[in-house]
């Protein structure tokens, strides 16, 4: 049915945004290196580039994640006004337990969750356009990831 079928192109597209989402946090927490509040460490103590997993609080993945799906049900959903609302309260709301639970400063929750809201957007004006565009995750070695981008036109 056309609902059945609706809902199986928007779990597509969430799980292609988050994935994509994913991928940008990955990459810019191993750049940062930025230390916790729960560390008892100031807000400026950043490590830089590495290959540690520790002090990867920049940007906060919760709120990229949760914020690129949102986005995505927000547009799909959008001639029910009370589907954006609430996935947007949602996202919201875990956004602001990132900062409550001293897991995030306020910046790596607003740059996450911009970073989530700008992909999801972006994943949904690519298919709109119809054009075959995929994203995945890599693994180049064992020690290296990359991004794999396939844009057919």
């Amino acid at each position: 049915s056309a609902g059945e079928e609706k809902i199986t192109e928007s779990a597509g597209l969430c799980l292609e945004s988050y994935l994509v989402s994913s991928s940008f946090v990955y990459i810019l927490k191993m750049t940062a290196h930025r230390h916790r509040p729960n560390t008892g460490d100031p807000y400026y103590t950043w490590d830089g580039p590495g290959l540690s997993l520790k002090n990867l609080s920049f940007p906060s993945g919760h709120s990229a994640g949760v914020f690129s799906i949102a986005s995505v049900l927000a547009t799909i959903y959008q001639e029910n006004k009370y589907i954006p609302v609430l996935v947007y309260g949602l996202a919201g709301a875990t956004a602001l337990s990132r900062v409550y639970d001293q897991a995030h400063w306020p910046s790596d929750v607003f740059f996450g969750s911009m970073l989530g809201y700008l992909t999801g957007k972006a994943v949904m004006a690519l298919h709109e356009e119809k054009k075959e565009f995929i994203v995945a995750p890599t693994l180049l070695t064992p020690n290296q990831y990359g991004i794999l981008l396939l844009c057919c036109f």
